[in-house]
């Protein structure tokens, strides 16, 4: 790859983890005004649903910063 190449797929993955971080925490503010909000109002399972939801969410959101990390650590050094 180019310098041109390199760098360019540097603020892709810059760009792509700050979408993700960003992401996380829209789920996470999200979670916690529905949580203080109508927590206690909510079912069992209505509860269960919001928290697995809210857990597979901030999960897929991490992973993607992570690799989005991974990846830019690479390009820093071949760079």
């Amino acid at each position: 790859m180019s310098e041109y190449e390199l760098l360019d797929a540097y603020a892709s993955f810059t760009s792509m983890m700050q979408g993700s971080l960003t992401l996380y925490l829209s789920v996470v503010t999200g979670y916690l005004i529905v949580a203080y909000t109508v927590g206690r109002q909510l079912s069992t399972l209505q509860v269960v649903v919001i928290s697995t939801l809210f857990l597979v969410f901030s999960s897929g959101f991490l992973v993607g910063a992570q690799t989005s990390m991974a990846e830019l650590i690479r390009l820093s050094d071949e760079i």
